[in-house]
Formats: C-alpha cells, sequence, structure tokens
C-alpha cells in the first residue's frame, strides 16, 4: 500500500446489511479510481443474504479491502464507528454499498482537501439511478452555509471527512465515534451538523462524484421520508435547532429567497410539500407566470402532494396547506403578467386575491402596476443583503451599471454603452456580466463576490430598465450614500432619466458629478429597510386579529353570498331546534345572514364584521343584527337558544373562558356545530368541548359536530 506525503491514505468505511448484490459493484468502483493510496473496511451489519460471502469473495480480489463481520445488526451508525476504529487513513469516507463512485473522483477528493487544508471535509452533488443504471435525478447539493444546514440536509454521508476531524468531534460530544447510534434516520444530517457546530467547514465542490439507487422500503431514506416530522424533529432537538415556524421558498430566485430566511430566521425549502411540515407560513417570494404551477405547488398541502397530478387530470381542486399562504410580488412577475391575455390574467387576479392569504409588492412603483393589474397589494419592502458604510468618494467619478449577460435589452445595455462612450473622460464599471475586459472608459468588471470594495471604488450607480422592481444594488448604494440615476421615482434618486435617452442621461450624470456623498441616503435606508423592521412585519402577519382578519374576508363572503347561503345541515341541525322550541334565537357568527332564513320568532344575528352585518341587514331588513366579538357581546338579556355554527374553532384556548362566560349571559341553551378536526392555522383551533361544557346530546355531521348544550 504506497502512503507517503504525495499520496494520503484514504479509508473508505462501508456498511453492508443485505447488499450482496451489490456491494461488489460498489467497492470495485472505489479500488478502480486511480488514486493509489485507499483502503476499504467494509462491516457486514449482521447480514442475511449471501453479503458475508460476497465480502470474502471481494477480499481476495482486493488486499487492501478488509472486513469485519457482525454476529447481529447493531446499525449502520455502530458499522460506520467500528469501521473508523479500524481506519488508519488521513480522510475518512463513506460511500454505501448500494452505490458507485466514478473514475477519477477520489484523487480530486484527495488532492482537493490537500490543496486547502483549512477545510474538514469536501462534499458535492451525486445522482439517483434505477436498477438498470439510468439516471432519474441530479442532486447538485448546495454551497456551504452553515445556517442553511440547519434547515435542510443538502450534504450526503458519503463525502470525505479529516480523521482528525471525526474523532476530535466525536470527544467533544461524548460519543464512541461520530456516528450516533441513537438516531434511526437522517443519520448524514445529523452528522455533518455534528461536524460543522464543532468548527469543520465544508468545501463544495460543484461536480457529481458518484450514484446510488432511490430509497427503497426498509431503507433509512425510505424511513425518514415516511416519518419526517419525528425523525427531523429528533435532529433539531439533538443540535438545539429551533423549530422553526416560516418557510420561505422561490422557485425563480432560490439565492435571494435563502438570504431572506436567514434575515426571518426561517426555513428554506425548494419545495415545501415535498416533505410533512408543520409550518405556520409559507412566504413565497415571486409569483412568476412562466413557472405558475411550479409557485402554486409551494402551497399544496403534504399529505396530498403525492396525488397532485391524480387532483389535476380529473379536475379536481388540489387541498392547500393549513399554514398562512403569503407571495410577496417583484418585478418580473408584474413585467410578466402585463403581456398576458385577458383570460390568463383573469387566473392570476382569482388566485393572488382569494387564494392567499396576504399578497405584497415591494415599493409604491410596483404597486400602482398590480392595480393596474387588478391586483389587491399591500407594500412590503425587501431589505438589502447587507449595508454598507458611506465612504469618500474615489477620486475620479466613477459609474457602476449593472450588465448582465442574460436580458441585455431590459437592462439597455445599447444605450448605457452609448451613453459611456459620450463621456470618455469620466470612468463606468460594467459588472453582473461574465466576460471581463476593458473597452476604452468602459472596464467589465464580470461577477462581484465582494461588493464592499466595488462600491467603495464607485460614485453613483446607473440603472436604466425598460422594467424593474426594487433592486437590490440602489439599496445597496444608497446605503453607501452613493449617487443614483434610476428610471423609478424613489427617494434620493436621480429620475431625470425617464426619458430613456442618451441626452436625458448624460444631463443626470452631469448632476450628479457635482454632488457630494448623500449620508442621508444612508441614514434613511438603514431606518426603513432593516432587516428587524422587516422581520418584525412578517411575523406580525401570524398574529390573529380577528376582527381586522374577517373584515378583509367579508368581501370574498359577500361576493360569494350564493355560495355562502348554503345552509344545507339544516336537514340535520333541525330536529333538534324543533325539540328546544325557542321562542327566541341569537345567532352568534351569523355572516351573511343565511341561517336567518330558518329561525322565524325573535332572531338576532351576531357577528364581528360589520361589513357582513350590513350586508345580512340589507338582505333581511326585517331581521335585527349587530356587530360584536362573541368575548365582548352583551345584548341585555338572554335568549332561549344561542345559535352557534363554526364559531368556536375561532376562538383561542386562552379565549375561551371569556367567550364562554358571555355566552352564558345571552342564552338559555345552545346549539353549536363545530368541524370534528381543524385542518388549518392561524384562526382555527381544535377544543375538546367536553372539558368546556356539558353535552347533553351530540351528533356527527359530514365532518362536524352537533352539540346542545345546557348553560
Amino acid at each position: 500500500m504506497l502512503e507517503n506525503k504525495e499520496f494520503p491514505l484514504i479509508s473508505f468505511i462501508m456498511p453492508v446489511y443485505n447488499d450482496g448484490a451489490e456491494v461488489e459493484k460498489a467497492i470495485d468502483s472505489i479500488f478502480d479510481n486511480d488514486w493509489p493510496s485507499i483502503e476499504v473496511i467494509a462491516v457486514n451489519d449482521g447480514s442475511t443474504d449471501n453479503s458475508k460471502e460476497a465480502l470474502a469473495k471481494l477480499s481476495k480480489k482486493h488486499k487492501n479491502l478488509t472486513v469485519v463481520n457482525f454476529e447481529r445488526n447493531k446499525g449502520a451508525c455502530a458499522a460506520r464507528n467500528e469501521g473508523a476504529k479500524l481506519a488508519k487513513g488521513k480522510y475518512y469516507a463513506w460511500l454505501p454499498a448500494d452505490a458507485k463512485i466514478y473514475p477519477g473522483m477520489v484523487r480530486v477528493w484527495v488532492e482537493t482537501l490537500e490543496k486547502h487544508s483549512d477545510y474538514d471535509f469536501l462534499y458535492g452533488g451525486y445522482r439517483f439511478v434505477d436498477d438498470q443504471g439510468n439516471t432519474v435525478m441530479n442532486y447538485p447539493s448546495q454551497k456551504f452555509e452553515p445556517y442553511l444546514l440547519e434547515v435542510q440536509n443538502y450534504i450526503d454521508g458519503s463525502f470525505p471527512l479529516k480523521a482528525e476531524t471525526f474523532w476530535r468531534v466525536a470527544k467533544e460530544m461524548g460519543q464512541d465515534g461520530l456516528w450516533d447510534p441513537n438516531i434511526k434516520s437522517l443519520q448524514d444530517w445529523d452528522f455533518w451538523l455534528s461536524v460543522v457546530k464543532h468548527g469543520g467547514k465544508g468545501f463544495y465542490y460543484a461536480d457529481t462524484f458518484f450514484e446510488t439507487t432511490l430509497p427503497h422500503p426498509g431503507g433509512l431514506s425510505y424511513d425518514s421520508h415516511e416519518n419526517w416530522l419525528a425523525r427531523s424533529n429528533a435532529i433539531k432537538r439533538k443540535h438545539g435547532i429551533p423549530d422553526r415556524k416560516i418557510c420561505v421558498t422561490a422557485p425563480g430566485a432560490p439565492f435571494f429567497a435563502k438570504y431572506l430566511a436567514w434575515v426571518l430566521d426561517a426555513d428554506f425549502k425548494d419545495l415545501p410539500p415535498l416533505k410533512d411540515h408543520d409550518y405556520d407560513m409559507i412566504y413565497l417570494l415571486g409569483f412568476y407566470p412562466s413557472m405558475a404551477e411550479r409557485c402554486s405547488m409551494s402551497f399544496v398541502h403534504p399529505k396530498y402532494f403525492s396525488q397532485y397530478e391524480e387532483f389535476i387530470k380529473e379536475g379536481k381542486e388540489v387541498p392547500m396547506t393549513a399554514a398562512l399562504k403569503v407571495v410577496h410580488l417583484i418585478g418580473t412577475d408584474l413585467l410578466q403578467m402585463a403581456d398576458l391575455s385577458k383570460n390568463q390574467l383573469g387566473v392570476f387576479q382569482h388566485f393572488l386575491n382569494n387564494k392567499f392569504d396576504h399578497t405584497f409588492t415591494e415599493f409604491e412603483p410596483t404597486q400602482k402596476e398590480a392595480k393596474e393589474l387588478g391586483l389587491n397589494t399591500n407594500v412590503l419592502a425587501l431589505p438589502p443583503r447587507m449595508f454598507f458604510e458611506p465612504t469618500s468618494f474615489p477620486k475620479e467619478f466613477t459609474i457602476a451599471v449593472y450588465a448582465p449577460p442574460v436580458n441585455q435589452a431590459l437592462y439597455n445595455l445599447e444605450l448605457m454603452e452609448k451613453v459611456a462612450k459620450k463621456l470618455p473622460k469620466v470612468k463606468f464599471k460594467f459588472f453582473g456580466g461574465q466576460a471581463i475586459k476593458r473597452d476604452g472608459n468602459i472596464e467589465y468588471v464580470g461577477y462581484v463576490n465582494d461588493m464592499t470594495e466595488f462600491i467603495k471604488d464607485c460614485s453613483c450607480l446607473m440603472r436604466i430598465t425598460t422594467h424593474d422592481g426594487l433592486p437590490q444594488a440602489v439599496l445597496e448604494f444608497l446605503s453607501a450614500g452613493r449617487r443614483i440615476i434610476f428610471n423609478h421615482d424613489f427617494k434620493f434618486v436621480n429620475t431625470a432619466n425617464k426619458q430613456l435617452t442618451v441626452n436625458a442621461l448624460l444631463k443626470a450624470i452631469k448632476e450628479e458629478m457635482d454632488q457630494d456623498l448623500n449620508e442621508e441616503s444612508a441614514k434613511w435606508v438603514r431606518k426603513n429597510f432593516s432587516h428587524e423592521k422587516f422581520k418584525e412585519k412578517v411575523y406580525s402577519l401570524l398574529e390573529y386579529k380577528p376582527k381586522e382578519f374577517w373584515e378583509k374576508y367579508a368581501q370574498t363572503w359577500i361576493k360569494g353570498a350564493e355560495k355562502f347561503y348554503d345552509t344545507r345541515d339544516w336537514a340535520e341541525i333541525e330536529p333538534f331546534v324543533k325539540e328546544i322550541d325557542p321562542s327566541s334565537v341569537i345567532d352568534i357568527g351569523c355572516g351573511t345572514g343565511q341561517w336567518s332564513q330558518h329561525f322565524k320568532k325573535g332572531y338576532f344575528g351576531i357577528d364581528i364584521s360589520e361589513n357582513l352585518i350590513k350586508f345580512a341587514q340589507k338582505e333581511y331588513p326585517d331581521r335585527k343584527f349587530k356587530a360584536s366579538s362573541l368575548e365582548d357581546l352583551d345584548v341585555g338579556k338572554k335568549y332561549d337558544l344561542a345559535f352557534c355554527y363554526t364559531v368556536f374553532e375561532h376562538i383561542t384556548e386562552e379565549n375561551m373562558p371569556k367567550a364562554i362566560a358571555s355566552l352564558k349571559k345571552v342564552a338559555k341553551k345552545a346549539i353549536l356545530v363545530e368541524p370534528i378536526d381543524i385542518k388549518t392555522k392561524q384562526y382555527c383551533h381544535n377544543h375538546n368541548y367536553s372539558q368546556w361544557f356539558k353535552i347533553k346530546k351530540s351528533k356527527d355531521i359530514r365532518n362536524r359536530r352537533l352539540m346542545v348544550i345546557d348553560l
């Protein structure tokens, strides 16, 4: 075995459990690599198939293969730890027995880790294949970000780690090896969290290194998928990861969604319903018409996600998540919506105005656009990724221009270059593109990784587009006190360029060249676009404010009044009412007044929404109505019967005593019709009604329970 400073030894530690049919392929693929210093420790974890015989045969074929046989199954974690105790390598890797590493990949792993010695491990992508070896799905993984690792398991357990890090972290955690046998599944997530939370640093290498089979029944990956909440919560508890109530997603802008998740101390998921979840809010950044179905899928209930295509084919409405549904429109959404036909736009109007709890735009100009498209939105400003310190301008007046490699017509790059050539003594830095070159006074700087230094080298940002939202760059440059030439109305910017002509832009530039550092803009941006302010606003959406909530939904109820006149449960309810034979009825939560048609004597309707009460009074002018919450209700008399149809589901457990006390003040008996199992969040609650009331009679009708109560 060759082992020296030039070719450090790497130890592959492979648990084998009933993998007799696949293990030869896995081990051969390791030794087929061109790295001269490789050993494999295969631990047969009490297999009941021919794995023991297959490994014995392979040990004769490969001199650097060590086989360990457990008499009984101890689990993959125990097998890996046992193998690590025998390993002699500088690096440990954990390729599973049903995988195959590609040629040349071991060399890449070791040489990269040797070159970047300040990193503890390397990882990248892999692919899933079927039984015939055909690619089913590629998984490219993510750039290294410790915060993101708390949110999702994006590092496979197969990748190489320094041996010294393995044993250091295991000792710090008080474990006999770093793989924890108490973790039933998601073992690789637990493993890498242990490494990273104890100072381990990962090197992301954007390549596909190996292939493996899809999760199968009985396997660890299958177990984690089927029991996701229980398994993931066990990992979170162990590592002190909070149970985050908000999930941010963005099919069209995942890089920015990850940043917003960090700001909000939220989770980020590419597609939330892929796994079971218990979020209180799904926050979608961007609702692109070009990927509308993919965006709307973010809100599907996880329980029904696997049946999504079946629902669509049958023309059924796909059940949506119980979480609060928030959509934040950005410039690209509105640009694409403006090109839709009237019928197509109508679909978006229906969804965005009625299906989601909150829809936002970035600032007043985009809110105006949304209104012109028939969309009801509120303004919620997105904060910049970073704020930059105001520093003195560079000696030469320098203008930054965003010049991406795509959509160049949208960013008017031809116009920008014409303007630059008209001012040969002014320096221009075109950034965001791929090419790095110089053309006279224009420097094409490519992608900018360090915006701090880049902004210091610029005096002004010129952003002139045919359409735009509120760009990050505008806020970032303003935070550094830079001058801004922008074709939207916004504070502290020069909008003399709205004509989008060379002369208008030349005039705007000359105006800005005479100006000083704008420290006032820097203070203003920090105050109005702070991360804290944004976070506070988003979390406030989770607060259930009954009157505000129901006034918002009153318009939907009124527009669909015929739908809400539906009192199909009356046939089941009527016998109980007749038995009580009330001379007076107070209908609490009367909505549009639809139940009043069934109560002929002494009817009085109550609802928290003033708009619903106004509508009910207009529809039933001979009946009496009043706006009030149940908790604050006081009518000065007792009615024979209080009829409460889905009222208590909207009352929190904390408010139940007050609501019940109020109910007892206004009625002698009550009929409650409440859902048996609440499927929504925020404004709907399950209650143990037998704990709060003495129930005389009850009956299940559809998905609700009718209860007769003496007060």
